[in-house]
């Protein structure tokens, strides 16, 4: 082992220093012999050991290791590190190299490094030109897929505006028979709403203009709209049903929202119709008539809404059926009854009619056991007429 003093001596001379290994200046030299310190620092880092190149150099994992796959990156990183290692360990402990050797062992890690160095970078450079080839074809690949879809798309729309024209031409040939169908709509339809009936005569004429200006476009328009222009005119049942809730609401009465309240409803209307139309239609001196007389004096707002719905027809009757006198006492001339000429149905029995004065004195009766022809008694103005047991009487002059 160099002891201090000859380590002091080797240090103050360049072939000393060359011995000992260290690359120092004579300037450097003498700063370190003027410290102690530095000497005594220097002095240890020359005398230690020489160490064992083999432990600069991490060795391989065994065979029983488990392997583990290293990126490029990782390789070139990891060794860096081993040569950083072996730099320091070169430059820091083998102190009794040559200088001469020392050179020819840093050119021959320098080789190992840049060939290591140079693989790597040719390997990164192979995986990238993989990758990029990998990806050019998936973008290609994208571009054609891309290409299909917009031919598909275009071919597509070739033949949706194929089928356009064909529709469109179609209409307007098919347009003069649609509007033969509003005609008759409108005339077989008088029961419509004023509004639907105006909403399919515009519709109609709109589609006429276009049938003589060639407008395929507005034809096809019009005409796919009639259908439902003509289903808004509605069926007679549904305009019946209209104008009886209409006649409801005139008599303040309301109907009932649920829609099997609003079909019972509806039928009891037109039930009451079917049971007095042809009664009143029926000889004015029938059971039938007298029958329908009665049920038209006494209706109440449901069958009033009844006549306005479902059987219009009675409406006259019910003012005349009003007309109609009962068993009663009535006033003549002014708010009582009409003078003229009152009648009875035939066949009459039992009946009994007087006419007096206003104050009750009687200036003519009869009581009549048997009248095959009926009853007729002439009123005035300004007296009284009673009735009883008659059956009824109907104003006949």
């Amino acid at each position: 082992m160099l002891d201090r003093n000859e380590f002091r001596k080797k240090l103050s001379t360049e072939q000393g220093r060359s011995d000992l290994g260290l690359d120092l200046t004579d300037g450097q030299a003498a700063a370190i012999l003027a410290d102690d310190a530095l000497i005594d620092s220097w002095h240890r880092k020359v005398s230690a050991p020489q160490p064992d190149m083999r432990l600069l150099v991490r060795p391989a994992p065994s065979s029983s290791s488990t392997t583990k796959s290293v990126e490029p990156d990782d390789h070139l990183s990891d060794l860096l590190a081993k040569l950083g290692v072996l730099w320091i360990g070169l430059k820091l402990r083998v102190r009794k190299v040559s200088q001469r050797r020392w050179m020819a062992v840093l050119a021959g890690v320098v080789l190992v490094a840049t060939v290591s160095v140079a693989g790597v970078v040719i390997a990164d450079n192979n995986r990238a030109q993989r990758d990029l080839a990998l990806a050019n074809a998936e973008t290609a690949r994208e571009a054609k897929a891309a290409k299909a879809d917009d031919e598909r798309a275009a071919e597509a729309e070739k033949e949706r505006a194929a089928e356009k024209r064909e529709r469109e031409a179609l209409a307007l040939q098919e347009a003069p028979a649609k509007i033969a169908d509003a005609e008759r709509a409108i005339a077989s339809s008088p029961w419509a709403s004023p509004e639907a009936l105006a909403s399919l005569t515009t519709l109609k004429d709109k589609l006429a203009s276009a049938v003589e200006l060639k407008d395929a476009s507005n034809a096809w328009l019009f005409t796919t709209q009639l259908p439902q222009a003509i289903d808004g005119l509605g069926t007679l049942e549904q305009s019946q049903d209209r104008k009886y809730t209409e006649a409801l609401k005139a008599e303040g009465r309301t109907l009932e929202s649920a829609a099997p309240d609003q079909e019972l409803r509806f039928s009891a209307g037109r039930e009451w119709c079917a049971t007095n139309a042809p009664g009143w239609a029926s000889d004015i001196n029938s059971d039938e008539r007298v029958s329908t007389v009665f049920a038209l004096r006494l209706a109440d707002p449901y069958a009033k809404a009844a006549i306005a719905g479902y059987c219009p027809e009675l409406g006259a009757a019910k003012a005349e059926a009003d007309a109609y006198l009962e068993d009663g006492d009535y006033r003549v001339g002014g708010d009582g009854i009409a003078p003229g000429t009152y009648v009875t149905t035939k066949n009459r029995k039992d009946c009994y009619w007087e006419r007096h004065t206003l104050n009750g004195d009687i200036l003519a009766n009869d009581f009549i056991t048997a009248a095959p022809d009926g009853v007729s008694v002439t009123v005035r103005s300004g007296e009284g007429f009673s009735v009883s047991g008659c059956g009824l009487w109907r104003k006949a002059g």
